[in-house]
């Protein structure tokens, strides 16, 4: 299911809406120019924020993008001056050119880790940025992108490519030590192993039986959060 491209552009009444579950994308300029609008609620399964959806909703003063969105389109919260704190989830790896241009409301911003590339003046003219967290995965960040943002501080990991590109532009730039700190180890018997069969008749073959591994109520992801090596198996 689709929102076409402009189908409430310009609706300088309407103050809320709530996007059903179902939605999968949300087309170009579709809530662009609903000067009134202050609150909206974007259902999980969209995948991509298009370009300039929701330009010059001035009075949108808070926004979640849920997990599953990927990337965040040209001008997609442009001249959004009302809105003083975005949620970006860890799947979107791109925010695109002039994404949030004109957010003047906003002050601080932390870019997850798993976005890639930050483009071309995706920040510019937020003048009231003072700090943004700018993670390892970054790895391109455009031309003019704090452009306007005068007193902003860049904080990221040392010898990151953030780091060098804000020794480039002339920005501050701050190390955030929670870059540097490994991940927190588990022994396996601190969670919940599950096998799919654990015993088997010979026939000569090896066996792989699935492995669910859960920690707590929460089920991990394998070669993310543990790794599987079989041996004896036949």
């Amino acid at each position: 299911t689709r929102i076409e491209g402009f189908t409430f552009s310009d609706c300088s009444k309407l103050t809320s809406i709530n996007i059903p579950e179902g939605v999968e994308s949300i087309g170009k300029y579709a809530f662009s120019g609903c000067s009134e609008l202050t609150t909206i609620s974007i259902p999980g399964g969209v995948t991509n924020i298009e370009d300039s959806v929701f330009r010059g909703c001035s009075k949108l003063s808070s926004i979640s993008i849920p997990e599953g969105v990927e990337s965040i389109g040209y001008a997609a919260f442009s001249g959004c001056s009302g809105l003083a704190s975005i949620t970006i989830p860890s799947s979107v790896t791109s925010i695109g050119e002039y994404a949030f241009n004109g957010c003047s409301g906003l002050s601080s911003i932390s870019i997850p880790e798993g976005v890639e590339s930050i483009e071309y003046a995706a920040f510019s003219s937020c003048s009231g940025l003072t700090s943004i967290t700018i993670p390892p995965s970054v790895m391109y960040i455009g031309e003019e992108v704090f452009n306007g943002c005068n007193d902003v501080t860049i904080y990221g990991k040392a010898g990151s490519y953030a780091e060098a590109y804000a020794d480039e532009k002339g920005i501050k730039f701050s190390i955030d030590k929670s870059f540097s700190q490994p991940a927190e180890k588990k022994a396996l018997s601190d969670n919940n192993v599950t096998l799919s069969q654990t015993s088997y008749t010979y026939d000569g073959q090896p066996k792989k039986p699935s492995v669910t591994v859960k920690d707590g109520s929460i089920i991990l992801t394998e070669n993310k959060d543990y790794t599987i090596t079989y041996q004896n198996n036949v």
